[in-house]
C-alpha cells in the first residue's frame, strides 16, 4: 500500500514501519478522522489600488499610463521595507460615441496589489501616501503566510499526537497486542470569521494631512485534519 504523508511534516514517516506496504490481511484495519482547530489574529493586510487614465488616442493613453507607472514605481520605492506594491495588471478598451460607431477616446486602467503587516500602521500610511495616484478598491485581512507554516507546524504534532492517543484506545477496545499506522493523509483548512467593515470608503475621503487610520484585522480559524488507515495486531 503507497504511504502518502501530506503536509510536509517528515516527522510523519516514524508512524508507518517499513513493512506497511504489504498491509495486514490477517489482521484487523481501522480507518478514522482527526481534527485540531486554533483561531489567530490575522497579521497582514491585502489591498487592491486601480488607477484609470482617458486620452484621444491609444498612443496618448499609453504614454498617459507609463508615466503614471513611473510615479507609482518612485512613490513604491519610498514605502516602508515589509510593504509590498506589485503591478496586478492593466487593460485598455475604446470607448464609442452614443451610437456605438465612432471611438470618441480611450480609457485605460492599472491594477495594483499592496500587502503589509498591521503591526506599526506601515500599510496604512503605504494606502494614504499612494492615494495621490490611486484610488483603494478594496482592504482585506490574512494570516500571513510566515504565521499559517507556523500554526501548521504546531497543529500537525497536535493532530499526530491525538491520532496516536486515539489509536491506542482502538487497540484496548479490540483487545490487539499492538497497533501502528499504515496510511496517514493530511490537509490543512482555513475558514475566515467576520471582520471588521471594508475601509476603501474610509481611503476615500481622507486629505493627505489626516492621520492614517488605525487597520485591525480580525480572527481566522486555521485547522489540520487527518485521514488515518491503521492496523491492530494480534501479536
Amino acid at each position: 500500500m503507497k504511504k502518502v504523508l501530506a503536509g510536509g511534516l517528515l516527522g510523519l514517516a516514524a508512524l508507518l514501519p517499513a513493512w506497511a506496504d504489504d498491509a495486514c490481511e490477517e489482521d484487523t484495519r481501522v480507518n478514522f478522522s482527526q481534527r485540531v482547530e486554533t483561531v489567530a489574529a490575522q497579521d497582514e493586510l491585502v489591498a487592491t489600488l486601480t488607477a484609470t487614465r482617458e486620452a484621444d488616442s491609444i498612443v496618448a493613453l499609453n504614454r498617459s499610463l507609463n508615466t503614471l507607472s513611473q510615479q507609482v514605481d518612485a512613490a513604491a520605492e519610498k514605502l516602508p521595507r515589509r510593504v509590498k506594491l506589485v503591478l496586478a495588471g492593466w487593460n485598455s478598451w475604446p470607448v464609442y460615441d452614443s451610437k456605438r460607431k465612432v471611438i470618441v477616446r480611450w480609457r485605460g486602467q492599472l491594477h495594483y496589489r499592496l500587502t503589509g503587516p498591521l503591526k506599526d500602521d506601515d500599510a496604512s500610511r503605504a494606502l494614504q501616501a499612494l492615494q495621490r495616484y490611486m484610488a483603494v478598491g478594496s482592504v482585506q485581512f490574512r494570516i500571513s503566510r510566515a504565521r499559517q507554516n507556523a500554526l501548521r507546524n504546531t497543529l500537525e504534532s497536535r493532530l499526530i499526537h491525538d491520532a496516536r492517543a486515539r489509536l491506542q484506545k482502538l487497540r484496548e477496545a479490540f483487545g490487539a497486542g499492538s497497533a501502528t499506522f499504515i496510511r496517514v493523509d493530511l490537509d490543512m483548512q482555513g475558514g475566515v470569521q467576520p471582520k471588521p467593515a471594508p475601509m476603501h470608503a474610509m481611503f476615500k475621503m481622507m486629505a493627505d494631512d489626516m492621520p492614517a487610520p488605525k487597520l485591525r484585522g480580525g480572527e481566522q480559524s486555521v485547522a489540520v485534519s487527518g485521514r488515518f488507515e491503521a492496523c491492530l495486531l494480534r501479536r
